[in-house]
C-alpha cells in the first residue's frame, strides 16, 4: 500500500494562513537599509473579517541588522497593545527567523542555543509581555504583509514620529458626520420651503 502525501492548499487570504479560533490578529513589519540609517516600523490590528481597528508606525532609532529591526517593531507592536488592554492577540509577520525564535522562547525550550541570537533580549522582553496576555505568533506569506511593509518603508523614508490611529473609528465619526450635514441640510430646507411665499419659492431662503 502506498500512501499518498497531502499538501495543503496555498493559503488564499490571511485568514487561511492563521489558525481558526484566532479572533484580532496584527500584521507586524520593519524596514531595514543600513546599521547607520533610522528604521521604519509599522503594525495594523484587524478582526478576524479583516476589519481594520488601529494601526501605528514610527521611525526609530537604528539597529544592527534587519531582524533586531523586526523584533523591536514586534516589540513596539506588543506594547502598544498591551497598553490599550487588548487580549488574545495573535501578531503574524514574515520574518521566519524571528517567529521561530518568538515560538522557542514562548515554549521555555531547553535547546536555548538554537534560538539564541542578536534579538534575543528583545525577544525575552517581548515574552515577558505575550505571556501576560495570551498573545501568539505566527509566520504569514510576505504577499499578506504589503500594506504594513509599505506603511513601515514611508514611515523610514519621512523619518516620521509615531502616530497610532484608529480608520475604523474615524470612518464611523465621518460617516455620522455627514449623516448629520444631510439631516441639517434637508431640514433647512423643509424651513426654507415653509416660509415661501409663492407656488415658486419666492421667498425661499437663499
Amino acid at each position: 500500500m502506498v500512501l499518498q502525501r497531502v499538501s495543503r492548499p496555498a493559503p488564499v487570504t490571511i485568514q487561511d494562513a492563521l489558525p481558526h479560533e484566532v479572533q484580532l490578529y496584527c500584521i507586524v513589519d520593519a524596514s531595514w537599509k543600513s546599521p547607520s540609517e533610522k528604521i521604519g516600523i509599522g503594525w495594523s490590528l484587524y478582526s478576524k473579517e479583516g476589519t481594520l481597528r488601529l494601526q501605528g508606525s514610527s521611525a526609530m532609532d537604528a539597529t544592527g541588522t534587519p531582524l533586531v529591526a523586526e523584533a523591536v517593531a514586534m516589540w513596539e507592536a506588543v506594547c502598544q497593545l498591551h497598553r490599550l488592554c487588548y487580549k488574545n492577540v495573535t501578531f503574524v509577520g514574515d520574518c521566519l527567523k524571528l517567529v521561530q525564535q518568538l515560538e522557542c522562547s514562548m515554549e521555555d525550550k531547553q535547546h536555548i542555543e538554537d534560538y539564541i541570537s542578536e534579538a534575543s533580549s528583545t525577544i525575552h522582553d517581548i515574552k515577558v509581555v505575550a505571556m501576560k496576555n495570551h498573545y501568539t505568533f505566527n509566520h504569514v506569506p510576505r504577499i499578506f504583509i504589503n500594506v504594513v511593509d509599505s506603511l513601515a518603508k514611508n514611515t523610514r523614508t519621512n523619518n516620521q514620529s509615531y502616530v497610532i490611529s484608529w480608520p475604523c473609528y474615524s470612518a464611523t465619526v465621518n460617516s455620522n458626520l455627514l449623516n448629520e450635514i444631510e439631516r441639517l441640510t434637508k431640514k433647512k430646507r423643509k424651513t426654507a420651503l415653509a416660509i415661501g411665499d409663492g407656488p415658486n419659492g419666492a421667498g425661499m431662503l437663499q
